[in-house]
């Protein structure tokens, strides 16, 4: 029995899908890595500008020191601050008011400087401060010093 066999013709198939696919992912192996190691540069994003502080009027800033000075005043009265560190806070308090309302750095400034400052009432206060601030053995009527405070700050501009 003779047995026949016919071949059928073999299919034939592009090779452009079989490039195009080679192509991809040659193209993937080595882009992906190149733009991962570099990182992708995007633009950073302007930060929003913080807002302008509405600058605070001569009677604002001597009214938040009045305020200041009323809770200092309650807390020595109430015991809650020593005779010493009330006279470190006031001294400090009031360099930091007149620096305020004048816009001289005096809160950085030695008595001597301060002299020199043309602030007027400053020097002697600061000056009343020194002793009970600094010394052990002089105490102070704080209550006093508090109240020349005020009247020393009324007088600036």
């Amino acid at each position: 029995m003779p047995i026949t066999v016919e071949l059928q013709e073999m299919h034939q198939y592009s090779i452009v899908p079989l490039v195009i696919l080679g192509v991809i992912i040659l193209a993937l192996t080595i882009i992906l890595p190149i733009l991962w190691l570099k990182g992708i540069k995007r633009k950073p994003k302007a930060p929003k500008p913080a807002p302008k502080p509405i600058p605070l009027t001569p009677e604002q800033i001597k009214e938040k020191y009045r305020g200041k000075l009323s809770d200092l005043e309650a807390r020595c009265r109430n015991g809650q601050t020593d005779n010493r560190a009330a006279y470190q806070e006031l001294s400090v308090m009031m360099r930091y008011c007149a620096y305020e309302l004048t816009g001289k750095p005096v809160h950085k400034y030695t008595l001597d400087e301060l002299m020199r400052g043309n602030i007027p009432g400053l020097v002697e206060l600061i000056d009343d401060c020194y002793a009970p601030e600094f010394s052990q053995d002089k105490k102070g009527d704080i209550y006093e010093t508090i109240e020349k405070a005020r009247m020393v700050m009324g007088q600036w501009r």
